[in-house]
């Protein structure tokens, strides 16, 4: 199926629990957090207390078409490595 046939919310499915599992473990701790103001700290400590609230969560909001707006953008924000060109793409 085509990404842009797949938009009938019941042809989705819901986010099993080692998914979400596996995603939070491999999030780097330490980053800042997103503009929603959640750390990978925060993620990590909901996930190993109740894993259960996040699958729920998740699930809801893909029942539901309905995504918080601060998890859909992100703000990006470039550096130059030192002594290289600041237009190339690798610098």
């Amino acid at each position: 199926m085509l990404v842009s046939t797949y938009n009938d919310p019941n042809l989705t499915p819901p986010f099993s629990l080692w998914e979400i599992q596996d995603v939070v473990n491999s999030m780097a701790s330490k980053k800042a957090p997103g503009l929603d103001g959640v750390t990978a700290e925060m993620l990590k400590s909901i996930n190993k207390q109740c894993p259960r609230l996040l699958l729920v969560l998740l699930n809801t909001c893909l029942r539901l078409s309905c995504f918080p707006n601060s998890w859909k953008n992100a703000k990006l924000i470039l550096l130059s490595k030192p002594e290289r060109e600041p237009t190339l793409a690798d610098s």
